[in-house]
């Protein structure tokens, strides 16, 4: 599927600031999964530099340093992508992959150790992770789709646009949760069966995902030797696949904000708005960019 993606931002503040370098974490990646065909970005005040690189992750980063004051901070982008996955299970998993607790080789399993920490979760969330690995005999790509339903169905799903994600804790005590909250909760089950997995931030084109419209979507993947990272998410039950474009992965929910920065200022305060629209296309994408373009 093709998406067009506009994703906007923006920032004022009640008094003249000066703006620190800011991280951008706005363009889709482009992977096995996915295809970045088209991106155009708008930053106002205009940066005086701009920078595209990778972070240490692998994702696609942006950024931007200022000049001088200003009263806001604008930053609109438009993304054409190509979702490519439409079978999210067209691997074949190494053994160790297979049963849990999973077992990696040595030389997968260092490079994923961050993504493996327990993080001495509570007794009950390593007795529900349990028990959803029981109901799956050991097997792990049952397992995590089980757990994936098992959240999706019992849950009550809510909108909680602002603040950090719950501890898994607290969304297991509550049974609800907005995407994020899910997704840790998810994270922390696996990292119990000893399952490597990472927050994922992106957009979503379910009907699950669109009931909560104009917000990002949070979702997991999982690493499975055979097959790579792979998406699970928990709000819709489902395995990622063409519904899915990724923005970036990282260890937790905290470290995914699209736009990361400071500003320097005395007793000035500041407010957000924002704005995601997602929609599929059917004509070629390079055409509807230029399109775009002209408008």
């Amino acid at each position: 599927m093709i998406y067009k993606i506009q994703h906007s931002l923006t920032y004022e503040f009640s008094a003249p600031v000066y703006l620190e370098p800011h991280l951008l974490y706005l363009k889709p990646r482009s992977d096995a999964a996915q295809r970045l065909m088209a991106f155009d970005l708008v930053i106002d005040p205009q940066p005086v530099l701009v920078s595209h690189n990778l972070d240490t992750a692998g994702n696609p980063e942006i950024r931007v340093w200022f000049q001088g004051l200003t009263h806001y901070l604008h930053v609109q982008a438009v993304s054409l992508a190509e979702t490519l996955r439409t079978n999210p299970f067209d691997y074949l998993a190494y053994p160790g992959s297979c049963s849990l607790p999973a077992r990696y080789t040595p030389s997968a399993g260092g490079l994923l150790r961050t993504f493996r920490r327990k993080r001495h979760h509570p007794t009950d969330i390593r007795v529900f992770s349990a028990g959803v690995a029981r109901e799956a005999g050991g097997d792990t790509l049952v397992f995590l789709t089980k757990l994936a339903q098992t959240i999706s169905r019992s849950f009550r799903k809510i909108r909680r646009q602002d603040g950090p994600a719950w501890p898994p804790m607290k969304t297991l005590s509550t049974r609800s949760g907005a995407c994020r909250d899910l997704a840790m909760l998810f994270i922390a089950c696996c990292a119990e069966q000893g399952l490597a997995a990472r927050f994922v931030s992106g957009y979503c084109g379910s009907e699950e995902a669109q009931r909560y419209r104009h917000e990002l979507h949070g979702w997991v993947e999982v690493y499975l030797e055979g097959g790579g990272w792979r998406g699970f998410d928990p709000m819709n039950g489902t395995a990622a696949a063409d519904r899915h474009v990724a923005l970036m992965a990282a260890p937790s929910a905290r470290h995914t904000a699209p736009v990361q920065g400071r500003f320097r200022g005395g007793q000035v305060q500041s407010q957000m708005r924002f704005s995601v629209t997602l929609a599929p296309q059917d004509a070629p994408a390079v055409s509807l960019f230029q399109q775009q373009q002209q408008q």
